[in-house]
């Protein structure tokens, strides 16, 4: 966070800008991520458990929800195998289920992720690229990062190419299984990371900023990628270092920029807070 402080100006921010009436909505694409996200891990747990219901892995996903934002990301898979494992699941079942799960969520980035990179570079022209200072960021400057998403772009085209193939080798006990639930398991997941920049761009217009939804398109996937490495609680700092790097391109103030990461950090987190009180009170009721 202290790099990100050092190339905002505080004064020129004003946190009463934000415009309540967006909440509903907010909640509703956050709603609508929790429960693709819920069906597709009961989708990919048919493969395992076939009585294992929708309640219940929205349950799991809640709490899981909950965790996330209080732990370093990708730990809340720790708290999600935890509950599946008190199910019917044994701990390898468990493990692959979650791999799995956590796979085609991958795949669903990175596939929106290629198509980022595609709209982020569309968008650029020389003289925006010639106004870039790379002196202070030697590894994370533009080049870098756009070379980094073509690679891993790269890497699921083939993935797509060689999916067959590369399954068999592995010698995956569910494979029949594992590739008949493909389609709708990737799906869910591009939905899910679809929804994600609606909801940046929702956070936007509730802060009285009118930008085109095509630069979310080309920067937010980018964002959410970077976002996910387990380096920061939640993506906190790192989300907003990159929006106002990632932005910048875009003419967008630093300070806008921040303003709208935050907001969307602060909104996640008052979701996470209350899918915690949820369960609390479900189990309680229970």
């Amino acid at each position: 966070m202290y790099v990100v402080f050092k190339k905002i100006d505080l004064s020129k921010i004003n946190f009463e800008k934000f415009d309540a009436n967006y909440l509903l909505i907010l909640l509703i694409v956050f709603l609508l991520q929790l429960i693709f996200g819920a069906l597709r891990l009961k989708k990919t747990l048919s493969i395992f458990d076939k009585y294992r219901t929708f309640k219940n892995t929205l349950l799991i996903n809640t709490i899981t929800k909950f965790f996330s934002s209080v732990t370093i990301s990708g730990s809340e898979e720790i708290i999600r195998g935890f509950y599946l494992k008190s199910g019917n699941l044994n701990l390898k079942n468990v493990t692959f289920a979650i791999l799995i799960d956590r796979i085609y969520g991958m795949l669903g980035k990175l596939a929106l992720l290629l198509i980022s990179i595609l709209i982020f570079i569309y968008f650029l022209d020389e003289k925006i690229l010639s106004s870039f200072n790379f002196n202070n960021d030697k590894f994370l400057n533009l080049q870098n990062i756009i070379f980094i998403g073509i690679l891993f772009s790269i890497l699921l085209i083939l993935f797509f190419i060689f999916k067959d193939q590369l399954l068999k080798y592995i010698k995956i006990k569910h494979f029949n299984s594992f590739m008949k639930y493909f389609n709708y398991l990737f799906t869910s997941s591009l939905i899910i990371h679809i929804l994600n920049i609606f909801l940046f761009y929702l956070v936007s217009l509730s802060l009285g900023f009118q930008f085109d939804l095509l630069i979310f398109f080309a920067t937010v996937p980018l964002i959410s990628f970077i976002s996910s490495l387990p380096i920061s609680i939640h993506g906190w700092g790192v989300r907003e270092y990159f929006m106002i790097f990632f932005f910048s391109s875009f003419g967008i103030q630093s300070e806008q920029s921040f303003l709208i990461s935050i907001y969307v950090g602060l909104c996640d987190l008052l979701f996470s807070m209350s899918c915690g009180i949820c369960y609390l009170l479900f189990k309680v009721k229970k």
